[in-house]
């Protein structure tokens, strides 16, 4: 997270309007959190709020089975992604 690099995600929110922040640790306390608040606080107008997908509220497992049942995915990314720009 740190350093933060501000300048590509100015320029990336600046081309689209719209923010995902994607993490595998949960939402809780996360620096997905952080990426969020510096996206909202900087650019105040997102044609929609910042979206976060993150891993769910739980250790990470050992096995990779029950590790892709609480972590994102591709599949959950591209999903939130449609959502996020309403298609």
């Amino acid at each position: 997270m740190y350093p933060l690099d501000e300048a590509a995600l100015e320029a990336s929110v600046r081309k689209t309007g719209h923010c995902l922040v994607v993490n595998e640790a949960p939402a809780d306390g996360g620096w997905s959190a952080t990426a969020a608040a510096v996206v909202s606080e900087r650019f105040g107008s997102l044609k929609k709020p910042v979206r976060r997908l993150c891993g769910q509220r739980t250790g990470i497992p050992y096995d990779k089975d029950l590790e892709r049942a609480v972590v994102p995915a591709v599949a959950d990314v591209v999903r939130e992604a449609r959502a996020l720009l309403g298609k």
